[in-house]
């Protein structure tokens, strides 16, 4: 039987990170012995125009490191007419409290995992555990090569890049493509359209030693991995998590 916690924690710290996107950072007092690329269930009381609350779960990606101490990270983009994150992102302060329960999912790498490369692509906020991923691997010193593909709407949403370009340029075993999808602004310099079946050829070069982990909206995940599919890349090699 797989073991989960339900721990009511408080907010530490909240970090901008995009016009609509912002990190949570909660306190959690024991070892929560979670992988990195698992996602917690988020319990929040809400209250209601006729003055009672209502109780919302959503689950949510880590984005931290276990390694990390005293702290986990979730990474929360707003979702327009959503139900708890257009709530949370404008009234969830420093100090507040909140219930969570995990963690849960298989989108991580164990410790029989032993790739020659990893490939993280992601769409949106789909960021979220493939940056646990990556975090993890640094702090871990995993000597492993790893390709980052993400996928966005515009410059203006692109999360942690400022962190993830620091990563990469400190190590030559980490190399990362930004695309964008609806860039208009002439200062963009990067690499411009959606992530094809072409790009992943070029991008996805080590295709028999590597794992690739894909995290995004369904179309997307499901899309990319078609195309993977098609490029050579075995069925057990890839690793899906879907943001709805």
């Amino acid at each position: 039987m797989v073991e989960f916690n339900t721990l009511t924690v408080s907010v530490v710290k909240i970090i901008g990170l995009t016009h609509d996107a912002k990190a949570y950072l909660l306190a959690i007092s024991q070892s929560f012995g979670y992988r990195a690329g698992q996602f917690v269930t988020l319990t929040v009381s809400i209250p209601q125009i006729d003055g009672t609350t209502k109780m919302i779960k959503r689950s949510y990606s880590l984005a931290s490191s276990p390694l990390t101490q005293g702290s986990i990270e979730l990474c929360i983009k707003e979702t327009p007419g959503g139900v708890l994150t257009p709530w949370f992102l404008r009234n969830i302060k420093i100090g507040d409290h909140v219930v969570i329960q995990g963690p849960f999912g298989k989108f991580c790498l164990y410790d029989q995992d032993s790739p020659r490369t990893i490939y993280l692509i992601s769409a949106g906020s789909g960021v979220a555990p493939v940056m646990g991923i990556l975090r993890d691997c640094v702090a871990r010193k995993r000597s492993v090569q790893i390709g980052w593909l993400s996928s966005n709407k515009t410059s203006e949403d692109i999360i942690y890049r400022k962190e993830i370009e620091e990563i990469a340029q400190g190590s030559t075993l980490i190399k990362v493509l930004f695309t964008i999808t609806r860039e208009t602004e002439s200062l963009w310099n990067g690499h411009i359209g959606r992530i094809n079946k072409d790009l992943l050829n070029t991008f996805c070069n080590d295709k028999k030693e590597c794992i690739v982990f894909i995290c995004g909206p369904p179309g997307f995940v499901d899309e990319v991995s078609k195309d993977l599919l098609e490029l050579g890349i075995e069925p057990g090699q890839i690793r899906k998590e879907k943001y709805d």
